[in-house]
């Protein structure tokens, strides 16, 4: 009788029925490899109180939560070599899936996590959730030049959650976070504080929220993100003031992509003010010291709505496309290139915008949304004047109906110069008698343009890359000089020469590469025309 109910206790498990999830408690100096490598989908891996050093990353399965106690009592330090395969402390799988991140502070001499594990054609992550931590990163570079940031994902990912995290005091990595293919994306209610850059946003697919972030002490920009025609991206209710030596690449939020699909930008709290015991960064060319703009806003369509500008910037909105609408913002300053600017044979639609006086201006919003303490997730109420509520309400920007006056591409002979380019040809393919398009001439064509838009992009990229490298030394070099260390400023001074001479190199590809894009977009609009017009902007 015991027998025959022994082995009807084993059917469900011969049948393959799902083990019980499993609680795995970890404590300081115990294998932490070893307990992750032994946890399976469902089960929960737990920090406990004090702190872990590791040497060595370490793999989070699928399905894995891994948590501490909290930020304040579960620390993780990760000590790694660097390099191509050591340079992030928590590595998640393959093809994961439900996979959680939570409740720790981790501090990593490089990167802290990476999604980048299985094959980029037929894998990706899918609900993925990193909430309520403290990181803390050094950053770094690989053996194919690539850079090293606090999170990094490269690969196809539905459904990722970055959320009330503290990311914080790491002035030397070069971005906050590296985001590549989202969809379905919250970026959201998170605090950064003393770090170069908020971060960057690959080409992201459909409904991606950078939202109800939290920033101060940046140096650089608070998000950028080159989109795609698939793009849809909102940003909402951020708020970032007191920047780290603000220089004129300071940005509030920077989107680039000449075929960008649509963006939103609502809400927003933006203060070109610099943060206490902080001065300005390098002037520019012309020897001024200056903001940047607060949004580089590209987009078809991209919506501008009832943000806040405070103080003086390059320009409040500057766009590249031609259908940017901007209305029922405030201006408590000025722009010096105008508040609202079409730039690269862009335009502004714009109306039922103010400006008044920068004595005017409300104080930046309290933080009573964004960070691991913080639980508001949907706020429902909006950011008064005064700037003392709450999160605005996730709504979605919607164009009212008004007759808007257009601002297109302006000059002055007071501001640094600026690059026109004409807009990109529409002037249909030419046809054969028989109305079919001519496909070999086309087809060349189009090949053309891309080349040239590839070259434009990649020496764009190269040598932006290279001045904040110049920049970064520059740093290096003042922080040597100040300690008396002349063998370290030495150093820091040459290597701040040659990235300076390579981001003159790329400087100069990138306008004969943009010289090449216009002979071409000429080219597709008039097959007349020939290689001249290179010739002509030489």
């Amino acid at each position: 009788m015991r027998i025959g109910k022994l082995l009807l206790s084993l059917i469900p498990c011969l049948l393959g029925a799902p083990a019980l999830a499993a609680t795995i408690n970890l404590s300081p100096g115990q294998d932490v490899a070893g307990a992750m490598g032994a946890a399976h989908s469902g089960d929960t891996v737990i920090f406990g109180s004090g702190t872990f050093d590791i040497n060595s990353p370490v793999t989070i399965p699928s399905g894995v939560t891994v948590t501490g106690l909290s930020p304040e009592l579960s620390h993780i330090n990760f000590n790694l070599a660097g390099g191509d395969q050591t340079s992030y402390g928590f590595l998640i799988a393959g093809n994961a899936s439900n996979t959680t991140i939570e409740q720790l502070d981790m501090y990593s001499n490089h990167g802290v996590i990476q999604l980048s594990l299985g094959d980029p054609y037929t894998d990706s992550y899918q609900n993925i959730l990193i909430t309520r931590n403290n990181l803390q990163y050094g950053g770094g570079q690989l053996s194919d030049g690539s850079l090293v940031y606090g999170i990094s994902v490269t690969m196809t990912n539905n459904g990722l959650k970055i959320t009330h995290n503290y990311f914080h005091d790491s002035p030397n990595a070069v971005r906050n976070w590296c985001i590549f293919y989202a969809n379905n994306a919250s970026l959201d209610y998170n605090v950064f504080y003393n770090i170069e850059d908020g971060g960057q946003i690959q080409y992201p697919l459909s409904n991606v929220s950078f939202s109800y972030n939290y920033g101060t002490r940046i140096h650089r920009m608070g998000q950028e993100s080159h989109t795609a025609p698939q793009s849809s991206v909102n940003f909402v209710g951020n708020v970032f003031y007191d920047w780290e030596n603000p220089y004129p690449d300071s940005t509030g939020i920077s989107i680039v992509g000449a075929q960008s699909g649509q963006v939103n930008f609502q809400n927003n709290y933006f203060r070109s003010s610099i943060a206490p015991g902080s001065g300005w960064g390098p002037p520019d060319g012309s020897g001024v010291n200056r903001f940047g703009f607060v949004f580089e806003a590209t987009g078809y369509p991209c919506n501008v709505t009832g943000n806040t500008f405070v103080g003086v910037w390059a320009a409040c909105v500057c766009s590249q496309s031609t259908n940017t609408n901007v209305w029922d913002n405030t201006v408590y300053g000025e722009g010096l290139w105008g508040n609202y600017d079409g730039q690269d044979g862009g335009a502004v639609n714009q109306w039922n915008n103010s400006s008044q006086s920068q004595n005017n201006a409300p104080q930046p919003p309290a933080n009573t949304f964004a960070g691991p303490q913080n639980p508001v997730e949907e706020a429902t109420s909006s950011t008064s004047p005064s700037g003392t509520s709450t999160a605005p309400a996730k709504t979605q920007p919607s164009t009212p109906a008004a007759t808007p006056t257009t601002t297109a591409t302006t000059t002055s002979s007071s501001a640094p110069t600026k690059i026109t380019t004409p807009s990109k040809a529409t002037t249909p393919a030419p046809t054969t008698a028989s109305g079919n398009s001519t496909d070999s001439a086309d087809g060349a064509q189009a090949a053309s343009l891309v080349e040239a838009e590839r070259q434009e992009k990649a020496a764009k990229a190269a040598k932006i890359a290279y001045e904040l490298k110049a920049a970064k030394e520059d740093k290096l070099e003042k922080r040597a000089e100040a300690a008396n260390d002349a063998e370290a400023a030495k150093k820091a001074k040459a290597e701040k020469l040659a990235y300076e001479a390579k981001a003159k190199k790329e400087a100069k590809a990138f306008k004969q590469a943009k010289q090449a894009k216009t002979a071409d977009e000429a080219q597709a609009a008039d097959p007349s025309t020939t290689s001249d017009i290179t010739a002509a902007n030489n």
